[in-house]
């Protein structure tokens, strides 16, 4: 019986292509998951900018004409927006949720700021507040490189600060826009009518 295998060469031959093979197979199985990983992270930042930005729409459309005292017990606008500081925005919204009837307004103080490029939901328990009254922080959104508000006037004039001089505290604006240019994203911007 004549018996014949492979020679060496042949059996070099074929491990050589094997490993070929398996280095490219090895590489697009990489690139795969590279991309999956990329594809996850940005529908990531991508759902938490849209809970950020529905957040701030239902705060907004909800928005409230009642003034409030702040710690010291200074009468403070029912909208406020300064945008050379940390404190953004803040003004009263109603409908807040009370689902298990706590003897509580429906009536709540929200605000905004950016600080370390992330963007912050503020709330107060109370609206008329004391001096140790503890602020609810939560982040909403990372990478906020710029966030600026604009509010409408009754002139038709788009300000940076609310209220305008001479306005009443319980004042509104009639439309509200807010922009920002976020990392990886790019601008974005939303207009509210408020009226």
């Amino acid at each position: 019986m004549n018996a014949r295998g492979f020679t060496l060469l042949e059996l070099v031959v074929a491990l050589s292509i094997f490993a070929v093979m398996a280095v490219m197979a090895y590489g697009g199985l990489n690139g795969v998951i590279d991309g999956r990983t990329q594809t996850l992270d940005t529908q990531a930042r991508w759902e938490t900018l849209q809970k950020a930005i529905a957040v701030m729409s239902h705060d907004i459309r909800q928005a409230s004409i009642r003034p409030v005292r702040d710690e010291l017990g200074d009468l403070q606008p029912a909208l406020h927006a300064e945008h050379y500081t940390d404190s953004i925005l803040a003004f009263t919204r109603d409908g807040w949720l009370n689902p298990l009837g706590q003897p509580r307004s429906s009536l709540q103080r929200v605000g905004y700021r950016v600080d370390s490029q992330t963007l912050y939901r503020l709330n107060y328990w109370y609206l008329d507040r004391a001096p140790d009254t503890v602020v609810q922080t939560t982040e909403l959104l990372d990478g906020v490189r710029r966030f600026e508000v604009r509010l409408l006037d009754s002139e038709g004039r788009w300000r940076m600060d609310w209220p305008p001089p001479d306005a009443d505290l319980d004042e509104m604006p009639r439309a509200m826009a807010f922009e920002m240019d976020l990392e990886g994203l790019g601008p974005l911007s939303r207009v509210f009518v408020l009226e």
